[in-house]
């Protein structure tokens, strides 16, 4: 596979490439900033996948992944990038995987935020409530006060990498508690354990 790599900071690209030098894969385009990357596109360099950094000076990833999607939309882009931040999320999208399941195995998926690495003190934040549409966005809003350092999304059990787009709006901030996301009128309750482990039974590990 034929791989650019875009990153503001020459450490991240070389590292990337470290990873990869032993692998079918190759770096074809490094790239400091989007002119440099749309340049090396344009003269019809090959690229099969983009690793994208978000934050970068002048024009950032939502940009460049804004432009790849017109322009060069066979493309499938990673997003590498770290943000410490907390933000409240307000808005969430997915798109299926494009094949026979896809659309059906994104049916109550959940998308969760949480402020540990581990995610053992996540919470959800939006459950898919229907199937999918293949090679089209869904969204939804979100309705949770609360402001977190990591998000993610779960596929609900026996349906793994069904998803082939996820998109998260919000803005910075702590947040507060004023208003968690409900499934139903009843409470919520969401339960992790330590690296995904099933528990035995709920009598000896509940």
């Amino acid at each position: 596979m034929n791989i650019a790599i875009i990153d503001d900071h020459e450490l991240i690209r070389v590292g990337v490439a470290g990873v990869l030098h032993d692998t079918p894969h190759t770096i074809t385009v490094s790239a400091s900033s989007a002119e440099e990357l749309f340049a090396a596109l344009e003269k019809g360099t090959p690229c099969d996948m983009l690793l994208l950094d978000i934050l970068m000076p002048g024009t950032n990833g939502f940009e460049v992944a804004k432009r790849m999607r017109t322009e060069y939309p066979d493309i499938k882009i990673i997003v590498l990038s770290v943000d410490t931040k907390e933000y409240v999320i307000t808005r969430v999208g997915w798109s299926p995987r494009n094949d026979g399941v896809g659309e059906q195995r994104v049916l109550l998926g959940v998308f969760e935020g949480a402020n540990r690495e581990d995610f053992m003190d996540a919470l959800p934040l939006y459950v898919i409530p229907e199937k999918g549409k293949i090679g089209t966005m869904s969204y939804a809003d979100v309705q949770c006060s609360r402001g977190f350092r990591y998000v993610r999304y779960v596929g609900p059990s026996d349906a793994r990498c069904n998803i082939a787009e996820l998109e998260f709006y919000g803005h910075p901030g702590a947040g507060d508690n004023s208003h968690l996301y409900q499934v139903t009128n009843l409470p919520t309750v969401s339960i992790h354990t330590l690296n995904g482990e099933i528990p035995y039974d709920k009598e000896h590990q509940i």
